[in-house]
């Protein structure tokens, strides 16, 4: 029986390369890109695996250099050199969240700066102002019979859920109180959906949890000991402190380094030896600084346990 089932399928293996093979779907979209970077940006992070933060990194790197138009806005799509098509909501907000969290996750400051500048793009190009929420496409797409709002989960998350994520991440991490009032609005928007069909709204209550919060903001400012550092930061990536917003300083930096918009959250702090230096605020109030390995540790096990 074996030897008959595989003459059968050499046969059948035969017959059917005569036929035209189906054609491959190699084309990039920004914003499923998007969601492959924070997952592996997320990843990196909690494995401490440089393979993934260096994939992530390269897929933001191209989407944000080849799928441009001649404005510097974002395209949705590429394929064989060449970037097509306006970009819609969920291309936008993806890509902004895959940011932040490459930022988290290495603390390069350009990706704060990156992120920012899609998420000003979203308020000036998606945002209906009527009421409430965000478009699915810009306000200078093409025509089309209705301008119809993505707030429903499918098979990916909702470009508006992304949108608000987006928004409040940000506004969280960089102190923008326009940022979180655009993301409230668009959480008002969308409360007769998630109280008619709360299961059709995921990413928007995950948004929703995180606007709630609480929020830790944890600023963790660098030693000598750059060994104590990275292993500080490990600590934080692998705890499981949910809503919580993070930045990193590691000693002086040149002024072209820096983000201007996460100039607020390391506003008035100061490393103190020896360092690492840990401090723990919600929303900007922060508790007393603790310095040092092993008090750096101790506070984020308390944050991981939570209030008592």
């Amino acid at each position: 029986m074996e030897a008959q089932l595989a003459e059968s399928r050499r046969k059948l293996l035969a017959a059917r390369s005569h036929r035209q093979r189906p054609r491959r779907d190699d084309k990039v979209l920004a914003g499923w890109n998007g969601l492959m970077i924070e997952s592996l940006a997320r990843a990196a992070a909690v494995l401490d695996e440089p393979r993934y933060y260096d994939a992530a990194a390269l897929a933001a790197d191209f989407l944000l250099t080849h799928l441009r138009d001649p404005q510097g806005r974002l395209l949705r799509s590429w394929r064989r050199g060449a970037a097509r098509f306006p970009a819609y909501l969920e291309d936008y907000a993806s890509l902004a969240n895959a940011l932040v969290s490459l930022y988290e996750a290495r603390f390069e400051e350009r990706r704060i700066d990156e992120a920012t500048g899609l998420v000003d793009e979203i308020l000036r190009q998606f945002v209906d102002a009527d009421s409430g929420g965000f478009f699915t496409t810009a306000v200078d797409h093409e025509p089309l019979v209705a301008r119809k709002k993505d707030m429903i989960d499918g098979s990916l998350p909702s470009g508006g859920g992304l949108a608000v994520m987006a928004l409040v991440r940000l506004g969280k991490l960089c102190g923008r109180g326009d940022y979180v009032a655009a993301a409230e609005s668009a959480l008002r928007a969308a409360v007769p959906i998630i109280q008619q069909s709360p299961t059709a709204m995921g990413q928007m209550l995950l948004a929703l949890d995180l606007y709630l919060g609480p929020t830790p903001e944890v600023v963790v400012l660098g030693s000598a000991d750059h060994t104590a550092d990275r292993e500080v930061l490990a600590e934080l990536h692998r705890r499981y402190v949910p809503n919580k917003v993070v930045a990193f300083r590691d000693g002086p930096q040149a002024d072209g380094r820096r983000a201007a918009a996460l100039a607020g959250i390391f506003q008035g702090k100061r490393p103190i030896p020896p360092g690492p230096t840990v401090f723990v605020c919600e929303p900007f109030t922060c508790q007393a600084p603790v310095t040092g390995r092993e008090a750096a540790l101790s506070a984020l096990e308390s944050l991981a346990r939570g209030p008592t």
